[in-house]
């Protein structure tokens, strides 16, 4: 007979930290398993592992606890329909932020390039662009 894993094989296998399982326990994540009767160490069934990658996956990809949260609980017939639809929203967002990095990184750039790295008499030239009411970003 297997036995199950204890909260440190988990974290082992599936490459968490035991503070980030229990926090994903707090946060309704995944099951905390019972206590066993008589003591003794939480044994973990199989498929928190799968879970906890999938998290880890999801994570990497941007997604926030909540919307892994929502990801978890898509099931039944219309699941593929509402995971695209929800991967396609995130997506929209991630373009979104790209954008907006993209112009940050110009602007910024622009104010860097004007600088001659050396201060002159009214003081650094980029503090005085960024203090600068009339700077139209």
């Amino acid at each position: 007979m297997v036995r199950e894993p204890t909260i440190g094989q988990v974290a082992k296998l599936s490459n968490c930290h035991v503070e980030t399982i229990r926090y994903y326990q707090r946060e309704g994540l995944i099951q905390e398993p019972p206590r066993p009767q008589g003591g003794g160490y939480r044994t973990y069934p199989q498929e928190v592992i799968q879970q906890l990658l999938f998290i880890r996956r999801a994570k990497k990809l941007g997604f926030s606890l909540a919307e892994i949260r929502t990801l978890l609980e898509i099931d039944g017939r219309d699941a593929c329909s509402a995971a695209n639809t929800f991967a396609q929203e995130k997506m929209d967002e991630l373009e979104h932020k790209i954008e907006d990095l993209h112009w940050m990184r110009d602007k910024l750039s622009s104010i860097v390039n004007q600088c001659d790295n050396h201060c002159s008499e009214g003081g650094c030239n980029i503090i005085t662009a960024l203090q600068d009411p009339e700077l139209k970003f």
